[in-house]
Parts: C-alpha cells; structure tokens; sequence
C-alpha cells in the first residue's frame, strides 16, 4: 500500500490493493473515493464511491452532490445527486435523483427520482418511474414506467410494467400484476396474477390470487376471492368468495361466505357459511351463520337469522328469524317471520308466515299464518289464512279456511272452507267438518254447512239487527225477508212453527215415537191444575201498558216445572206455552173421564127412581 500528496490542498491515498490500480481520496474536499477505477473526475466534495467501478462515468459538478455508491459497478454512470446506490451492478446507468438502490443489480438503468429498490434486481428494468418503493429480492423487476407503487416482499409487483400507485406487500403478492393501477395487496400471494385490474384491496394470503383484470375489489381474508376475475365485489373473512369468477357487485362478510359463488351478482352476504353454496343466484341479501348455506341458482332472497333459508334453491322468498325457511327448497315468493317460522317448507309458495314457529310443518302453498303458532302442523293444506296466537295450530290438510281469533279453530285437521272469528271459535267435537261458521268469543259448531253466532251458557251473545241494544237473542227492528221457510221454536224443541214464504203458518210436531224413550203418561192433571189460574195483565216494561192474557210462570213451575225455563243472566222465569197443550190434552181426558162417571152415576140413580116410582104405583 503507498500514500503520497499529489496536489495540494488535496490528500489523496493511493491504494493497492490485490494487484488493483490506484484509488483516490479526497480529504479536504471530504470526497472518498476507493476502489479500482473508481470515478474519473474527483471533483464532488460530499460524495462516497466505494467498489470497483463504483460511480464511475459520474460527472462532478456543483449539481452532483451526496451520492453514496458501495459495491462492484454500483452507479456506475450514475450522473444526478442525493442518491444511496448498495450493492454489485446497483444503479447502473441510472440517472435520477433521491433514490436508494440496495441489492445486486438494484434499480439499473433508472432515470427518474425518489425511488427506493431494495433486494437483488429490485426494480431492474425501472426506467423512467419514480417514487416507487421495493423492498424484496426481484420486487418490481419489470417496472418501467409505473410509479408510486409500493411493493414488499420476494417478487412482489415482479411483473409490473406501468402500473401506478400499487401497494404490494408479501411474497409474490401482485407478481403478475402489469399496467393495473390503484391496487393494494397485502398477504403471501395476495392479487397474485392481477394484470390490468385497477383499484383493487386484497389483505390475507392468497386473496384474489387469481384476479387478472377485475377492478374495485376489496378482499380481505386467507383466500377471499382467491378465484374472483370480476369487478365490484367485497370479500370480507377466510375463504370469502373463494370461487367466484364473474359474479360482480358482490359484498360477503363472514369466514366461508359465498364461498362457492361462481357468477352470482349483486348479494350481500353476511355471517360465517352465508350463501355458502350460491353459484349463481343473484339479488340475494343473506345475513345470518349458514344463513342460505344451499342457495345455488335462487334469485333475489332475503334471508335474516341463524340457518334461515339454508337449503333453498327458490327465489323471491324473504325469511326473518332463526331457521325461518330453513329446509325450504324449490319454494319462491314466501315471507316468512319469526323463529322457525316456515322452518319445514321445501315446495310450498306465496306464503306468508309470521309469528314463533307460524306455518312451521307447511309444506303447501297459499297460504297466510299470523300470529304465535298460527298453522303450525298444516302440511298439505293450501288457501287457508289464520290469524292469532294458535289459530289453526293443528290444521293439517284443511284448505281454504278462515280462521281469525286466539286459537280459532284450533282442533281443526282435515276440515275446509270453514270460517271461525273470534278468540276459541271451534268444532263443537272432532276434528274435520267443511263449510262450518262460528262467530264470537268460544262459538262451537258442531256441523257441516252450519252457521252458529256466540257461544252458550255465559258466552251467549244477543244479535241486533237494526237495533244498538238488543235484549233478546235476536232482536230485530225493521222488516225481514226469507224466500223458503222460517222455523220458530224454543231450544232443543221439537215442534217449531214453520213460516212458509208466501205467508202460511204451520206448525210442525216432530213426535215420532221412534224418536223418543222413557215414555210416562201424565196422570192427576186436574187436581194440578186447581192451583193454577189464569190472568189479565200488563209488563212492566211495557210503556204502552198492553193487556195481556197469561199464567204466572211460579204457579205452573210448583206442579209442572218442565214448562218452565229462566234466563241465565236475569234469572226472570218464561213458560213454554206450546208445551200446555200436552197438559190441557190430559186434563181435558180425565176431566172426560169425570163425566162418563158422573153420566154413568146419574143414569143409575135415574133408574132407581123409576123402579121406586114403579113400586109405588103398584102399592097403590
């Protein structure tokens, strides 16, 4: 090694070193030059050139300052300032400004500023980009004109050529990515083969592994739309949107959901398994875990709640509710709401359920349930529409009915064309009669094709027509009309009176022997009827004081208290007057009766007198 003064006021050391010609450096000017032919012209007084051929071809001026180049060939004809040049064959023939190159072949042939290449062949065909920032073996090799782009990792933005303000973070992420702009890709392999798609956010490794030229995508999670190509779509959570390819304006949020989505459009999908068989429904909004698990081909869903919704296939169905619609398949155009509401309905349609488990066994169509198990057993019944808590709870293949009320026609199974209204309104027994009605609070009918209003005993009910305060069971004010025959009779009596339609009073007497048991004849009527008598009289109620002609309904009751009934509520007594007939019939007999004996008792005293009278008139 020699050291010799060669111009004052500059110190240069000549080194040699393993056989290498002379080096220079510049004490005073503070320039440090070393290394074999290293720069020609020693003019910089703020530089560092250590290596061989390091800096060489640099031009020193007053505008070629602060450069630092350290290994073989690094800057070599590099001609601008403030730059970091680390590394064999770094920098070479680059000539721009504030950069730092760190690698073997790091940032060649660049000449543009402010870039920051780091690791073997780091932005080595970068030419004319700048403000680009590569950390990673072979990070951004392809670069040439892009810029602002930020790429991490090995062969991290390898291929970009133009691409813009890019951010690349993790091993191969957006190694294929070329003129693709705007994109941010953090994870191993994230936007692994993006080429041209634009402002795209793909965080986890793999996610959007397979984009080409899909653009405003955000995938976040281990393989979140590792197979996706279009555009449009959110993928939040692992294995969200794994297989989708086309499928754009997508949003799933939740590990796994829409995971096998290949071209289904414009779903939401929120919760962890959320249309996780959708392939290619569209219009779907599921939110909920495993909420339409199977949705493959349905269309325009609305699924909310834990499993609802979780094989259908259908579309057009809105399902509320844990396992609302769970097990429906094929089923479209259903609004299902509440827990479990509709849980069982695989081919069922236009239903409407609402209400804890309302319609949960249905598997019909047509129909409407609202209300706390409202239709829960109905299976094949279709057309029916109940309302209230349990109304039609155990319908099962009854159809077109109606029920409306707390547990209306709840026993109901296999009747149709019934119509129950009011809370308890039912089958008097069974469980299956058609075109029944019941109306009022506990109304029972116990017949096909009849109609019954209220229920009996304190549930009765009086019925006004025309009237606002009846105070009779029917009570009507105004004039009536019937086109075949009107029946009048007491409950449970058998000879109603008849009205036929053009006027004619009949009465009937329904007294068929066959029809009756425990047959007594009446006996001792007369002596009874001694302690009944007979009244002229007016009602209390009456404002008009009309004189009537009656019994007194505690007289009769004494000896015959069959002809006597009391009103529940009033407890004011009525007589049967149809059935005194019965009475005075008997009466009428024994008073007959009377009279033969009296006849026969006269007839034997008429003929003792006149065998006296024959005895006399012999005597004389």
């Amino acid at each position: 090694m020699k050291i010799s003064v060669v111009h004052a006021p500059i110190l240069i050391l000549i080194l040699s070193i393993c056989n290498l010609s002379a080096q220079h450096l510049d004490v005073e000017g503070h320039a440090k030059i070393i290394g074999n032919i290293a720069v020609h012209h020693p003019m910089d007084s703020t530089s560092v050139f250590i290596g061989t051929r390091a800096g060489e071809g640099m031009t020193f001026d007053i505008s070629h300052y602060n450069n630092t180049y350290l290994g073989s060939n690094a800057g070599n004809q590099n001609a601008d300032e403030n730059n970091s040049i680390f590394g064999a064959n770094a920098g070479i023939n680059s000539h721009g400004s504030n950069s730092s190159f760190f690698g073997s072949f790091a940032g060649q042939n660049s000449s543009e500023n402010d870039n920051s290449f780091f690791g073997a062949f780091s932005g080595f065909s970068n030419t004319t980009g700048d403000a680009n920032s590569f950390f990673g073996s072979v990070s951004g090799y392809s670069n040439s004109s892009g810029a602002e782009n930020s790429f991490f990792g090995f062969e991290a933005g390898y291929s970009n050529t133009t691409g813009s303000s890019n951010s690349f973070f993790g091993n191969n992420a957006g190694v294929a990515n070329n003129d693709g702009n705007d994109n941010s890709f953090f994870g191993n392999d994230a936007g692994h083969d993006n080429k041209f798609g634009d402002d795209n956010c793909f965080f986890g490794n793999l996610a959007g592994y397979n984009n080409l030229g899909g653009s405003n995508n955000s995938f976040f999670g281990s393989l979140a739309g590792q197979n996706n190509t279009a555009s449009d779509n959110s993928f939040f959570g692992r294995h969200a949107g794994t297989d989708n390819v086309n499928g754009t304006s997508n949003s799933f949020f939740g590990a796994y959901a829409g995971s096998h989505n290949i071209s289904g459009s414009e779903n939401s999908f929120f919760g962890q398994d959320a249309g996780y068989g959708n392939e290619d429904g569209e219009s779907n909004s599921i939110f909920g875990f495993q909420a339409g698990f199977n949705n493959g081909s349905g269309n325009s869903n609305s699924f909310f709640g834990v499993e609802s919704g979780f094989r259908t296939s259908g579309s057009d169905n809105a399902f509320f509710g844990y396992k609302s619609g769970r097990e429906n398949t094929t089923g479209n155009e259903n609004v299902f709401v509440g827990y479990e509401a509709g849980r069982d309905n695989q081919i069922g349609a236009d239903n409407v359920f609402i209400g804890f488990q309302a319609g949960k066994d249905n598997d019909a169509s047509n129909n409407t349930f609202v209300g706390r198990s409202a239709g829960t057993s109905n299976t094949d019944g279709h057309s029916n529409a109940f309302l209230g808590a349990s109304a039609g709870f155990n319908n099962d293949l009854g159809e077109q009915n109606t029920f409306v009320g707390k547990s209306a026609g709840a026993t109901n199974k296999n009747g149709s064309k019934n119509t129950f209204i009011g809370a308890s309104t039912n089958l008097l027994t069974g469980n299956s009669i058609d075109m029944a009605i019941a109306i009022g609070y506990n109304a029972k009918v116990g017949c096909s094709n009849c109609a019954v209003i209220g229920g009996t005993g304190p549930d009765s009910v009086k019925v006004g027509i025309g009237v606002t305060n009846p105070t009779q069971v029917l009570d009507v004010n105004g004039s009536g009309r019937f086109r075949d025959v009107l029946a009048l009779a007491p409950l449970n009596s058998a000879a109603p009176l008849y009205l036929e339609s053009d006027g004619t009073l009949k009465r009937g007497n329904f007294s068929d022997r066959r029809l009756k048991e425990n047959i007594h004849p009446l006996t001792e009527i007369l002596e009874k009827l001694d302690e009944v008598n007979s009244y002229r009289y007016t009602f209390k109620s009456d404002p008009e004081h009309q004189q009537e002609i009656g019994v007194i309904a505690q007289e009769i009751e004494a000896s015959f208290p069959e002809l006597i009934f009391t009103d529940p509520k009033t407890g004011y007594k009525g007589v049967y007057y149809d059935r005194l007939s019965a009475i005075l019939l008997q009466a009428l007999k024994e008073q007959q009766i009377l009279i033969r004996k009296q006849e026969d008792d006269l007839q034997k005293i008429h003929e003792e007198i006149k065998s006296i009278q024959t005895v006399l008139l012999i005597d004389k």
